[in-house]
């Protein structure tokens, strides 16, 4: 990504060790990253198994689910849960897109590009 920095929004305290959560961005403003404790994450992973049923069979049948299937999905940055959730469901790779509190979840079934569509449809957007 030409003219993109790499900048740290979040870190996470996981299974004892903190992991950092990266996303590319064209300024160099200032930004403090958020931090999730051990107990943001349990809470996460408490939310997805809640959850459970509808995630998997929207993973199942379609490959993706959009950010208002819970609110949990306000509450937590894409990457963590994005991280979260390949740990919990053993995909070999669970991704995000989308802007602000409005973003895509989708696993290796369906391609970058198609998840972009699929959020420009369902959220009226208009990501590239």
């Amino acid at each position: 990504m030409e003219g993109y920095n790499k900048y740290v929004i979040a870190t996470a305290d996981i299974d004892g060790e903190t992991k950092e959560f990266y996303r590319y961005k064209k300024n160099n403003d200032f930004y403090t990253p958020k931090h999730y404790t051990s107990h943001d994450i349990k809470s996460l992973r408490s939310s997805i198994e809640e959850n459970n049923h509808l995630i998997r069979l929207k993973f199942n049948r379609v490959g993706y689910f959009f950010s208002d299937i819970s609110v949990f999905c306000k509450l937590y940055y894409p990457e963590v849960i994005c991280h979260i959730l390949q740990e919990f469901y053993k995909y070999k790779n669970i991704d995000a897109c989308g802007q602000g509190d409005d973003f895509i979840v989708y696993t290796d079934k369906i391609d970058h590009k198609h998840a972009v569509n699929m959020y420009n449809d369902h959220f009226n957007g208009n990501l590239y």
